[in-house]
């Protein structure tokens, strides 16, 4: 049982790996304590113990990973358009290898995004701290009106987990030309986006 071998912070960020993996495939209705042990190779009585009983108790687990996974991705502040776009590309690779580490992810995003369940919540809030940042950051950039970077923002939010549905969905061969590939057009429209 692998996940028996390993320290007690693995075996939580495997068990949460595990819920967002069950809630991307099969909705909240999947998550039961005894299908949890048995996936993530824990005890029950040790779910009980570390994590609790309620199933509030596994959602938030599961939250504080997602919003981690979320979050992996950082770049620096940029201060001109060329290093904005290249700040971009930067994250997007950074997001994009998350991705392809996580891609329940990507699931999660599109079944729980917009709706009023728990993680529709976290996900616009999440989104919505992302546009917020990011939008700041390409006002200073590109010396634009606060709608224009948040419209800027918000297009590049969109575009990120398009990217990563299609790379990851495609039945095209997931290697590193196929995601240089998607990377490369991302930045032409980014230097077209800027024109604008």
């Amino acid at each position: 049982m692998e996940a028996l071998s390993k320290p007690k912070t693995e075996k939580f960020k495997f068990l949460a790996e595990t819920i967002l993996k069950l809630l991307a495939s099969h909705g909240e209705g999947a998550i039961k304590v005894s299908r949890l042990a048995r996936s993530a190779k824990v005890s029950r009585a040790w779910i009980y113990k570390y994590v609790g009983a309620g199933h509030q108790d596994l959602m938030n687990l599961a939250v504080h990973r997602l919003i981690e996974i979320l979050r992996a991705s950082v770049v620096e502040v940029p201060t001109t358009p060329e290093e904005w776009v290249q700040s971009r590309m930067i994250y997007m690779r950074q997001f994009m290898n998350v991705m392809i580490e996580h891609p329940y992810v990507v699931s999660l995003f599109y079944r729980y995004r917009g709706s009023s369940t728990y993680y529709g919540k976290l996900i616009d809030e999440v989104e919505l701290d992302f546009i917020r940042t990011s939008s700041l950051r390409t006002q200073t950039a590109l010396g634009v009106s606060e709608n224009k970077a948040i419209f800027f923002t918000k297009t590049f939010t969109t575009i990120r987990f398009a990217l990563a549905h299609q790379f990851l969905t495609s039945h095209e061969q997931q290697d590193e030309a196929q995601l240089n590939r998607i990377l490369k057009l991302t930045e032409a429209a980014l230097e077209r986006l800027i024109k604008v």
